[in-house]
Protein backbone atom coordinates (compact mmCIF):
# COMPACT_ATOMS: atom_id res chain seq x y z
CA UNK A 1 0.00 0.00 0.00
CA UNK A 2 1.50 3.16 -0.94
CA UNK A 3 2.37 6.03 1.77
CA UNK A 4 -0.28 8.84 1.52
CA UNK A 5 0.93 12.35 0.57
CA UNK A 6 1.17 14.92 3.21
CA UNK A 7 0.74 18.90 2.86
CA UNK A 8 2.05 21.34 5.55
CA UNK A 9 0.93 24.66 4.90
CA UNK A 10 3.20 27.46 6.57
CA UNK A 11 2.24 30.90 7.23
CA UNK A 12 4.93 32.51 4.91
CA UNK A 13 7.87 31.50 2.35
CA UNK A 14 9.99 32.00 5.52
CA UNK A 15 8.65 29.27 7.60
CA UNK A 16 8.74 26.86 4.83
CA UNK A 17 12.59 26.95 4.19
CA UNK A 18 13.00 26.73 8.30
CA UNK A 19 10.64 23.55 8.13
CA UNK A 20 12.43 22.27 5.37
CA UNK A 21 16.18 22.61 7.05
CA UNK A 22 15.03 21.10 10.12
CA UNK A 23 13.38 18.33 8.10
CA UNK A 24 16.78 17.63 5.56
CA UNK A 25 19.00 17.84 8.89
CA UNK A 26 16.82 14.90 10.83
CA UNK A 27 16.79 12.45 7.51
CA UNK A 28 20.94 13.45 6.99
CA UNK A 29 21.71 12.54 10.37
CA UNK A 30 19.43 9.71 10.99
CA UNK A 31 20.67 8.12 6.98
CA UNK A 32 23.95 9.08 8.52
CA UNK A 33 23.39 7.39 11.72
CA UNK A 34 21.93 3.78 10.01
CA UNK A 35 24.05 3.76 7.29
CA UNK A 36 27.24 6.48 7.91
CA UNK A 37 26.07 8.58 4.88
CA UNK A 38 23.43 10.63 3.20
CA UNK A 39 22.17 11.51 -0.54
CA UNK A 40 20.37 14.33 -1.45
CA UNK A 41 18.75 15.34 -4.63
CA UNK A 42 18.76 19.34 -4.94
CA UNK A 43 16.34 21.84 -6.45
CA UNK A 44 16.74 25.03 -8.44
CA UNK A 45 14.76 27.89 -7.91
CA UNK A 46 14.23 30.46 -4.76
CA UNK A 47 12.11 28.67 -2.20
CA UNK A 48 14.90 25.64 -2.17
CA UNK A 49 18.04 28.86 -2.13
CA UNK A 50 16.28 30.01 0.84
CA UNK A 51 16.53 26.55 2.23
CA UNK A 52 20.35 25.98 1.06
CA UNK A 53 21.06 29.39 3.16
CA UNK A 54 19.55 27.96 6.10
CA UNK A 55 21.23 24.84 5.94
CA UNK A 56 24.68 26.83 5.17
CA UNK A 57 23.91 29.37 8.19
CA UNK A 58 22.96 26.30 10.84
CA UNK A 59 25.00 23.33 9.41
CA UNK A 60 25.00 20.74 12.19
CA UNK A 61 23.91 17.86 13.23
CA UNK A 62 25.28 17.05 9.62
CA UNK A 63 28.47 15.72 8.70
CA UNK A 64 28.57 16.80 5.41
CA UNK A 65 32.21 15.16 4.96
CA UNK A 66 29.43 12.02 4.58
CA UNK A 67 26.82 13.69 1.90
CA UNK A 68 26.48 13.15 -1.11
CA UNK A 69 24.88 16.11 -3.39
CA UNK A 70 23.10 14.74 -6.81
CA UNK A 71 21.07 17.25 -9.31
CA UNK A 72 17.60 17.17 -9.81
CA UNK A 73 17.63 19.20 -13.07
CA UNK A 74 20.07 21.73 -15.07
CA UNK A 75 19.91 24.04 -18.17
CA UNK A 76 22.25 23.40 -20.62
CA UNK A 77 25.06 26.26 -19.62
CA UNK A 78 28.28 26.45 -18.20
CA UNK A 79 28.78 26.22 -14.12
CA UNK A 80 29.41 29.63 -13.94
CA UNK A 81 26.82 31.34 -15.57
CA UNK A 82 24.31 33.40 -14.18
CA UNK A 83 21.24 30.91 -15.01
CA UNK A 84 23.16 27.66 -13.66
CA UNK A 85 21.15 25.48 -10.93
CA UNK A 86 24.77 24.36 -9.99
CA UNK A 87 25.70 27.76 -9.36
CA UNK A 88 23.23 28.89 -7.20
CA UNK A 89 23.47 26.06 -5.03
CA UNK A 90 27.11 26.56 -4.45
CA UNK A 91 26.75 30.26 -3.68
CA UNK A 92 24.28 29.35 -0.90
CA UNK A 93 25.44 26.09 0.39
CA UNK A 94 28.32 24.08 -1.57
CA UNK A 95 30.96 26.67 -0.77
CA UNK A 96 30.07 27.19 2.78
CA UNK A 97 30.02 24.12 4.14
CA UNK A 98 32.88 21.32 4.73
CA UNK A 99 31.08 19.28 1.68
CA UNK A 100 33.80 16.62 -0.38
CA UNK A 101 34.19 18.10 -3.31
CA UNK A 102 34.36 14.67 -4.99
CA UNK A 103 30.76 13.64 -3.22
CA UNK A 104 29.13 16.78 -5.52
CA UNK A 105 27.92 15.36 -8.89
CA UNK A 106 27.13 18.75 -10.97
CA UNK A 107 25.21 17.92 -14.31
CA UNK A 108 27.44 19.39 -16.69
CA UNK A 109 25.24 21.49 -18.99
CA UNK A 110 28.10 23.24 -20.79
CA UNK A 111 27.91 19.78 -22.87
CA UNK A 112 24.90 20.11 -24.37
CA UNK A 113 21.14 17.79 -23.49
CA UNK A 114 22.52 14.80 -25.03
CA UNK A 115 26.00 13.87 -23.85
CA UNK A 116 25.47 15.52 -20.59
CA UNK A 117 22.41 13.30 -19.83
CA UNK A 118 24.08 10.49 -20.74
CA UNK A 119 26.83 11.25 -18.48
CA UNK A 120 24.61 11.83 -15.78
CA UNK A 121 22.65 8.41 -16.13
CA UNK A 122 25.95 6.50 -15.14
CA UNK A 123 26.42 9.05 -12.21
CA UNK A 124 23.19 8.22 -10.97
CA UNK A 125 23.10 4.54 -11.65
CA UNK A 126 26.85 4.56 -9.70
CA UNK A 127 25.23 6.52 -6.88
CA UNK A 128 22.42 4.83 -6.47
CA UNK A 129 18.88 5.79 -4.95
CA UNK A 130 18.75 9.06 -2.61
CA UNK A 131 18.05 9.44 1.10
CA UNK A 132 16.13 12.78 -0.39
CA UNK A 133 15.35 14.49 -3.12
CA UNK A 134 14.03 18.36 -3.04
CA UNK A 135 11.67 19.21 -5.70
CA UNK A 136 9.83 23.05 -6.85
CA UNK A 137 6.99 23.47 -8.86
CA UNK A 138 6.61 25.69 -11.90
CA UNK A 139 3.34 28.04 -11.59
CA UNK A 140 2.50 25.39 -15.06
CA UNK A 141 3.01 22.37 -13.34
CA UNK A 142 6.51 21.42 -14.07
CA UNK A 143 9.05 20.20 -11.75
CA UNK A 144 12.47 19.62 -12.23
CA UNK A 145 13.27 20.24 -15.93
CA UNK A 146 9.74 17.89 -16.96
CA UNK A 147 7.16 20.30 -18.30
CA UNK A 148 4.01 19.50 -19.74
CA UNK A 149 4.19 17.90 -22.96
CA UNK A 150 7.07 16.09 -21.87
CA UNK A 151 7.06 12.59 -23.25
CA UNK A 152 7.26 10.49 -20.30
CA UNK A 153 7.07 7.50 -22.39
CA UNK A 154 10.33 7.90 -24.11
CA UNK A 155 12.38 8.09 -20.68
CA UNK A 156 11.41 4.37 -19.97
CA UNK A 157 14.50 2.67 -17.84
CA UNK A 158 16.61 6.53 -18.03
CA UNK A 159 17.45 8.13 -14.63
CA UNK A 160 18.62 11.69 -16.88
CA UNK A 161 17.46 12.81 -20.19
CA UNK A 162 17.76 16.07 -22.42
CA UNK A 163 14.81 18.02 -21.64
CA UNK A 164 12.99 21.21 -23.23
CA UNK A 165 11.32 24.86 -21.58
CA UNK A 166 8.57 25.87 -23.48
CA UNK A 167 8.96 29.65 -25.25
CA UNK A 168 9.36 31.89 -22.64
CA UNK A 169 11.78 30.56 -21.07
CA UNK A 170 16.04 31.98 -21.09
CA UNK A 171 17.14 28.71 -21.47
CA UNK A 172 15.22 26.19 -23.45
CA UNK A 173 18.10 23.31 -23.68
CA UNK A 174 17.96 21.44 -20.21
CA UNK A 175 18.71 18.16 -18.76
CA UNK A 176 16.38 16.29 -16.22
CA UNK A 177 16.45 13.37 -13.74
CA UNK A 178 13.03 11.10 -15.12
CA UNK A 179 10.17 9.90 -13.00
CA UNK A 180 11.75 7.03 -12.42
CA UNK A 181 15.18 8.69 -10.55
CA UNK A 182 13.40 10.91 -8.66
CA UNK A 183 10.63 7.70 -7.32
CA UNK A 184 13.22 5.91 -6.62
CA UNK A 185 14.46 8.37 -3.56
CA UNK A 186 13.41 7.05 -0.22
CA UNK A 187 11.49 10.31 0.46
CA UNK A 188 10.61 13.48 -1.76
CA UNK A 189 10.28 17.23 -0.65
CA UNK A 190 8.25 19.54 -2.18
CA UNK A 191 8.63 22.98 -1.42
CA UNK A 192 5.90 25.58 -3.09
CA UNK A 193 5.14 29.52 -2.25
CA UNK A 194 3.45 31.83 -3.74
CA UNK A 195 -0.03 33.02 -4.97
CA UNK A 196 1.02 32.20 -8.81
CA UNK A 197 0.94 28.39 -7.77
CA UNK A 198 -2.53 28.05 -5.88
CA UNK A 199 -3.75 27.24 -9.16
CA UNK A 200 -1.52 24.55 -10.39
CA UNK A 201 -1.31 23.12 -6.86
CA UNK A 202 -5.36 22.49 -6.69
CA UNK A 203 -5.06 21.13 -10.00
CA UNK A 204 -1.89 18.59 -8.44
CA UNK A 205 -4.11 18.26 -5.54
CA UNK A 206 -7.14 16.64 -7.50
CA UNK A 207 -4.56 14.78 -10.14
CA UNK A 208 -3.00 12.95 -7.02
CA UNK A 209 -5.83 11.53 -5.86
CA UNK A 210 -6.64 9.24 -8.79
CA UNK A 211 -4.60 7.37 -11.64
CA UNK A 212 -2.49 9.80 -13.75
CA UNK A 213 -3.54 10.32 -17.20
CA UNK A 214 -1.65 11.55 -20.04
CA UNK A 215 -2.61 15.31 -19.10
CA UNK A 216 -1.56 15.33 -15.76
CA UNK A 217 0.66 17.77 -14.34
CA UNK A 218 3.98 16.55 -14.62
CA UNK A 219 4.42 16.79 -10.57
CA UNK A 220 1.19 15.18 -10.54
CA UNK A 221 2.92 11.93 -11.63
CA UNK A 222 5.91 11.73 -8.97
CA UNK A 223 4.47 9.07 -7.02
CA UNK A 224 2.16 9.02 -3.79
CA UNK A 225 3.96 10.12 -0.72
CA UNK A 226 5.66 13.33 -1.31
CA UNK A 227 5.86 15.55 1.43
CA UNK A 228 4.42 19.19 0.80
CA UNK A 229 5.32 22.15 2.39
CA UNK A 230 3.23 25.05 1.20
CA UNK A 231 2.87 28.33 2.14
CA UNK A 232 -0.58 30.19 2.77
CA UNK A 233 -0.56 31.88 -0.45
CA UNK A 234 0.24 28.64 -2.50
CA UNK A 235 -2.27 26.41 -0.45
CA UNK A 236 -4.93 28.90 -1.57
CA UNK A 237 -8.31 26.40 -0.88
CA UNK A 238 -6.54 23.27 -0.67
CA UNK A 239 -7.11 21.73 2.98
CA UNK A 240 -3.46 20.87 4.46
CA UNK A 241 -2.02 19.81 7.66
CA UNK A 242 -0.87 22.92 9.91
CA UNK A 243 2.71 22.65 10.52
CA UNK A 244 3.87 23.88 13.97
CA UNK A 245 6.63 26.36 14.28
Amino acid sequence: MSTPDQFDILPAPAHVADEAAKLVREIADHAQRQRGSFTLILAGGSTPKALYERLASEPGPIDWSRITILQGDERCVGPEHADSNYRMARAALLDRVPIDPARVHRIRGELGPTAAAGAYDGILRATGPADLALLGMGVDGHTASLFPGHDFARDAGKLAVPAAAPAGFAIAERVSLTLEALNRSALILALITGADKAAALARVRRERLSPAGNDALPISRVRPGVRFLLDVAAAGTAAGTVASN
